[in-house]
């Protein structure tokens, strides 16, 4: 039943303000509810244009009939003053029309994005206590409400009926904004602000009917209710942008002059960006205002329109004060001076005037104050304070810090608190901290904003609650985009082993990393696309390794600015050797570190020279050992209980796991890789061989630990690691890997993978996990897996290296190693706590932690401003310890290279191979110039990393022991075989690596640079870096290596603060 119209209160305003002229402005226009002003314009000029969006007009008239009829039908659904209804609809005329509909209904409206998380809105809707709801038929389903409370826009029949009779003092709309404790708050506004705001821009910028004012802000956002009802009760034209023009500032403005706005409102980084852009001088834009963000640009003294800043909480009805921008002004633009009968004043502490060019908080009150929040009687009584000089009157404490100028103009100084103000949006952290912690995995969050050249972000960095269990980037990103709008979601995220605090206890901000650079791209001007057929096959190697799209890579990016280090450097020349067909030395990409650098050097060089020789590959069962497999063959056959040549790592499944499938996955992975089903035996003479076997079926063994606590489940799967892992490998018996299946909950699983390293290196672990994910993920869609063809096996490989070892092919890398290394010391006179046994026996212990928060982003800092690599800048630091604590100034340390080329790329086995790292320590030299050696010690190893370790042995014939290694008895390791995000049909995998108490040198330390593995994810920075210390437990104590990783930290640490400072 429709509700009887109630008797107007205001009919002779109407009529009164029928016949008088627009430029009247007194009490009554400032106190008209904007839908009277609206109704009166489509009375008076009912075919003026009042919407125009695609090509499709709405008059004065239709769009008065529209809200008409939408007001009446929540009337007859109970409608009316003090109520809110929500407006579920995208920026667009239907948004427009429900919200003055709800208006004519006498109720205040709540403009809802359909873009905005689901469940985000239906929170929204809780707090507000929404019983009604208009939604556009295309956000409908999107309503989280039930049908029967939900409006059609379209649905509502054709009716000639009154506006209800909202006054003044009833309320207008409600807007929310980002809130501090995690929960967005509802700003109340009342008829008498918003009429106030509309009157006063009438008044101070002369808008009328000949106007045509754009909207850009999404009707969610109090930008909106700025630029929407100015315009319409100014009976002028409203504009409404496509979303594409939003995008592109270039866009955008040739919208707005194709459109001829005159007004616009923008958000203050798209209003800059316009600024910069090329204006006709005969353009119909006349004002701009730039709102929502601290304005930095000042316009061109030759642009056609005018400028102004504008300020504004939601808390004061969007506008405060407004000041016009001039292109010869000095430091930033300033907020100008107060609008819209604003009351704006600048308060010490004690609620006191602040001295002029003092600083102050800023506090505003007068006819735009908003009511307070929703629903929030504590947050309202914070903030809405009692104003000292206004008995009964308030004043809302916007947190801005300000201070005024003589002329009473004022300038912005920052917050008071962390409210964050990121393209025009008001962002509280602790909401989309609450958002991030809300995730299972994630322990503690800080938000904050990230300013740089390249653009402001905001960032999240986060602490894991358990390493063992931690989520992967894309189940993170998709867990916060349920709960936040776009705006509020990080633009990256940084995992930190724990949060940096002062000694107060809160956050050290200072100490927080560099989150990863913008889209990995460099800022040194306009990217130049290949221009010769040399640049674009180098610029193909980059992009792929890199894993970059061809229109992000420019000829003069640089290797270093791009993420690039050893390892990747490596993979590029393997690609440019094998499609160019002549070797690249790696030592040309570390000196010609841009597209166009490299290119021009390989087109100066001579004539292609002689490429490596091709590899055959053969079906016969029986081959070689390769000369890495033969000196670990020989180290078994001193130790045949030894584990020092197992390895173990957990793989934590978060969700559901086919059992069954991961057995056919794994299966069909031991067929892929015929070194897989391998095994290892002497022939009659003793000599090693191995043997390849037809595949069978590989099954994981399966446990439930689902009855055990959470603390006992960590306890198991521990003493499982430690039994599988102290159970020798029968060499003989295949396969050298074993697979453990511990169900944990319903679904979550823990997998135990041990492997000798007869089947395995650092790179085989990232083949075999992507592989095994890929064949999981084909096997259950029942496709066929997407994975390169393998044109050899790593029997293969073991051939030509032992042909190659010993002919033509690696002279050149034996003749560098013998020259190299010519007069180095044999053994490190490193002090220990026990004298050196006999033989090795390989016991050992393991120190794990991560560096302090704030040391891997000064590692990667100073790499990349020295055109090195962060393991060039960790390996220095530890040959800087090494001559502290041995007082000697030539160091041999070894390290393990992956000495990998293309046709190995894709393969499974042990291809990592040791190389001697000959350190010299100049009397006086600065950390920089330890790094410059380091660095060149490290590429020209890199250019003859394929030469056999066991080779160059038998080649120097050093002395012979069996109590220590040959040539080197400390190692420096990093670990940074590129990773991609492992997921098993979409369950988030967190991989962890286990040690097993044995140690293969006398020191051994690997630095695992979590966030140079991940490629792929520009927006997501795992910071750590985990540093291992693995020690032979025979001669050193736990305390000893303690201390000794402990100064390695700080003399890096203090190394990174001073490169330049005398060190040796």
């Amino acid at each position: 039943m429709t509700r009887p119209a109630a008797p107007s209160t205001t009919d002779a305003l109407d009529t009164a303000l029928d016949s008088a002229p627009d430029t009247a402005l007194d009490t009554a226009d400032r106190l008209e509810p904007v839908h009277r002003t609206i109704a009166r314009h489509a009375r008076r000029t009912p075919d003026a244009p009042a919407l125009v969006e695609d090509g499709r007009t709405l008059t004065y008239r239709e769009l008065d009939a529209a809200a008409a009829r939408v007001a009446a039908e929540l009337r007859r659904r109970g409608a009316g003053p003090g109520q809110v209804v929500a407006v579920l609809a995208p920026r667009g005329t239907d948004a427009v029309v429900g919200a003055l509909g709800v208006l004519r209904a006498g109720a205040a409206y709540l403009p809802l994005d359909p873009a905005q998380p689901r469940e985000r809105l239906a929170g929204i809707l809780r707090t507000a206590a929404v019983e009604l709801l208009v939604a556009a038929d295309s956000a409908a389903a999107l309503a989280p409400l039930p049908a029967d409370r939900v409006l059609l826009l379209d649905a509502c029949p054709a009716v000639d009926e009154p506006s209800a009779p909202a006054g003044p003092a009833d309320l207008a709309y409600v807007v929310f904004t980002s809130g501090s404790t995690g929960e967005p708050k509802g700003v109340l506004v009342g008829h008498d602000s918003l009429a106030n705001l509309c009157a006063w821009h009438r008044q101070a910028h002369g808008t009328g009917p000949a106007d045509r004012f754009s909207a850009v802000f999404s009707p969610g956002f109090d930008g909106a209710v700025a630029e929407l009802w100015p315009a319409l009760t100014a009976g002028a034209q409203l504009h409404l942008a496509p979303a594409s023009a939003t995008l592109e500032p270039a866009r955008l403005r040739d919208w707005l002059l194709e459109h001829r706005i005159t007004v616009s409102l923008l958000p203050t980084p798209l209003a800059e960006a316009l600024l910069a852009l090329d204006w006709p001088a005969d353009c119909a834009l006349r004002v701009v205002h730039a709102a929502g963000d601290r304005l930095r640009a000042r316009p061109a003294p030759e642009l056609p329109f005018a400028f102004g800043n504008a300020y504004g909480p939601t808390e004061n009805t969007v506008w405060s004060t407004e000041g016009p921008v001039t292109p010869d002004g000095e430091g930033l633009p300033d907020l100008g001076l107060p609008v819209a009968g604003a009351l704006v004043r600048v308060l010490d502490e004690e609620l006191r005037e602040a001295p002029v060019g003092e600083p102050g908080e800023l506090y505003l009150a007068g006819p735009g104050l908003a009511r307070g929040y929703v629903n929030r009687p504590a947050l309202t009584a914070d903030r809405f304070v009692p104003d000292p000089t206004r008995p009964g009157a308030r004043m809302y404490r916007t947190g801005d810090l300000a201070s005024r100028r003589p002329d009473g103009r004022l300038d912005f100084l920052g917050r008071t608190d962390r409210q964050i103000k990121l393209r025009g949006f008001r962002i509280e952290p602790g909401e989309v901290e609450m958002a991030v912690r809300s995730h299972e995995t994630v322990a503690d969050a800080h938000v904050m904003l990230h300013q740089s050249a390249a653009g402001d972000r905001l960032v999240a960095y986060l602490v894991p609650t358990d390493l063992r269990r931690w989520t992967s980037p894309a189940e993170l990103r998709a867990h916060v985009a349920d709960r936040l709008p776009e705006y509020l979601r990080p633009g990256v995220y940084v995992a930190l082993e724990r949060m940096p605090l002062t000694v107060n206890g809160k956050v050290d901000v200072a100490a927080l990393p560099e989150p990863p650079r913008t889209a990995n791209r460099t800022a040194q001007g306009p990217l130049v696309a290949p221009r010769t057929a040399l640049e674009r096959a180098v610029a193909a190697a980059w992009c792929a390794v890199l894993c970059l799209a061809e229109d992000e890579l420019g000829v003069h990016d640089e290797f270093f600015e791009l993420g690039g280090y050893s390892l990747l450097a490596g993979q590029i020349v393997e690609r440019l050797r094998a499609e160019l067909g002549r070797p690249v030395p790696i030592t040309l990409l570390f000196e010609h570190p841009t597209v166009a650098g490299l290119a021009a050097r390989l087109a100066e060089q001579a004539g292609p020279a002689a490429v490596p020789g091709g590899w055959q590959h053969s079906e016969e069962a029986r081959h070689p050992l390769s000369l890495l497999q033969e000196e670990v063959w020989f180290l078994a056959q001193l130790a045949p209980r030894s584990v020092a040549y197992s390895t173990q790592t957990t793989l934590r499944v978060r969700g559901p796991l086919d059992l069954d499938l991961l057995d056919r996955a794994l299966t069909a992975q031991a067929r892929r890789h015929s070194i897989l089903r391998t095994s290892f035996v002497a022939d009659e003479d003793g000599r090693p061989w191995q043997i390849v076997r037809d595949p069978v079926e590989v099954r994981a063994e399966r446990l439930d630990l689902r009855e055990l606590s959470a603390a006992d489940q960590v306890h198991r799967v521990r003493e499982l690691v430690a039994e599988r892992a102290e159970r020798p490998f029968d060499l003989g018996r295949p396969p050298l890997y074993r697979w453990t299946a511990c169900r944990l909950a319903e679904q979550e699983y823990e997998l135990i993978l041990v492997e000798h390293h007869f089947v395995h290196d650092g790179w085989s672990y990232v083949v075999l996990t992507r592989e095994l994910g890929e064949l999981y993920d084909a096997l259950r869609t029942g496709r066929a897996p997407q994975l390169p063809e393998l044109d050899h096996q790593y029997a293969d490989f073991a051939r030509w290296q032992r042909s190659a070892a010993t002919g033509p092919e690696l002279a050149g890398q034996r003749s560098y190693w013998l020259e190299r290394l010519a007069g180095a010391p044999q053994r490190i006179a490193l002090p220990t706590d026990r004298p050196r046994p006999r033989h090795q026996t390989f016991h050992g212990g393991r120190l794990r932690f991560d560096l302090p928060p704030q040391v891997p982003s000064a590692v990667r800092e100073l790499a990349r401003r020295s055109a090195a690599t962060p393991y060039m800048v960790m390996l220095a630091a530890f040959v800087l310890l090494l001559h502290r604590r041995t007082g000697e100034r030539d160091l041999c340390v070894g390290s393990g290279f992956a000495n990998r080329r293309k046709e190995t790329e894709h393969l499974i086995g042990m291809f990592v191979n040791s190389v001697v790292l000959r350190n010299e320590v100049p009397a006086g030299a600065s950390f920089r110039d330890l790094l410059a050696g380091a660095r060149k010690t490290v590429v020209d190893a890199a250019a003859n990393q394929e030469f056999p370790f066991v080779e160059l042995v038998r080649a120097l014939r050093p002395p012979r022991e069996l109590s220590a290694n040959p040539l080197f008895q400390v190692m420096f390791n990093f670990h940074d075989t590129p990773t991609e995000e492992l997921t098993l049909a979409g369950a988030p995998v967190a991989v962890y690596e286990h040690e097993n108490e044995s140690a293969k040198t006398d020191l051994n330390i690997i630095v695992i640079p979590h966030g140079s593995r991940r490629v792929g994810t520009e927006d997501y920075l795992d910071d750590r870096m985990t540093v291992l210390w693995e020690y032979s437990a025979d001669l050193f104590d736990r305390a000893t290596v303690e201390a000794m990783a402990a100064e390695y930290v700080e003399l890096l640490t203090a190394a990174l603060a001073d490169p330049d400072a005398p060190v040796a």
